[in-house]
């Protein structure tokens, strides 16, 4: 690993539970270079530039974790590292909690006018008398409810704040995705006119996505069941704003 890339007080930390072996090239080691240097160690720590491709494992007997200093563990060999009784860990994503926070402190800002007073008393005005609004009953939209869009929405939630939600990784997106679903469906009913086609998934559930299957003809989608009332209602309506027709289904 990278001394650089930890730190001197990171280092000092595993120096006191064990002995630490570095890694102090500028560049990650590929597979090779990963068996040779790591042939005696029992535990290899990385950032998310060294990969651990499955040929490792088996090749380094003692290793009993692949720590991962960071989130993403796309480029390691989970199974492969299961396979023969090596855990893979990774990071919990602490930014989370930072961005959520710096969200809060700008509505508190803009609700409150705080900057705009600072501003004006540095620059040796007096500040504007204005009306604050306050937090609690007020109301805030979420666009994306990732990680830090759930966490956010939790604070905003114990504040008393009406919390709004669109995600637009749960809504098929109809003019790219949505144009694929269609094409494939008609496609292959040209082929098969009695081709069955349905989604699964999340989008399953949301009802927008739940019309838009509607109006492209699938059979059916599939969802969660804490989510199935929600397309039930959203077929029925599809097939409401048809006037009639038959729509898709859920299971």
């Amino acid at each position: 690993m990278r001394r650089d890339y930890y730190g001197e007080r990171s280092l000092s930390g595993l120096r006191a539970v064990a002995d630490v072996k570095l890694h102090e090239g500028d560049t990650a080691l590929d597979a090779a270079r990963l068996i040779e240097a790591a042939r005696d160690i029992e535990i290899i720590v990385t950032d998310r530039m060294t990969p651990g491709p499955g040929e490792i494992f088996p090749k380094l007997p003692k290793l009993r974790a692949f720590v991962r200093c960071a989130v993403d563990i796309r480029n390691i060999d989970v199974a492969a590292a299961s396979a023969v009784g090596v855990l893979v860990t990774q990071a919990s994503p602490g930014f989370v909690q930072s961005v959520a926070e710096l969200a809060l402190g700008f509505m508190v800002d803009l609700s409150r006018g705080v900057s705009r007073a600072t501003a004006d008393y540095h620059a040796g005005r007096a500040p504007e008398v204005i009306m604050g609004r306050q937090l609690d009953g007020s109301r805030i939209g979420i666009i994306g409810f990732g990680s830090i869009g759930q966490y956010l929405a939790g604070i905003a939630k114990v504040l008393g704040m009406e919390v709004l939600v669109a995600d637009p990784f749960v809504t098929i997106d109809q003019r790219g995705v949505g144009q694929l679903v269609k094409m494939a469906t008609e496609k292959g009913r040209a082929t098969r006119a009695n081709l069955k086609v349905g989604i699964c998934g999340e989008h399953g559930g949301d009802p927008e996505s739940v019309k838009f299957c509607h109006r492209t003809g699938l059979n059916y989608v599939s969802c969660s069941p804490f989510r199935l009332l929600t397309a039930r209602l959203a077929a029925a309506q599809a097939a409401v704003e048809e006037k009639g027709g038959v729509g898709g289904g859920t299971k």
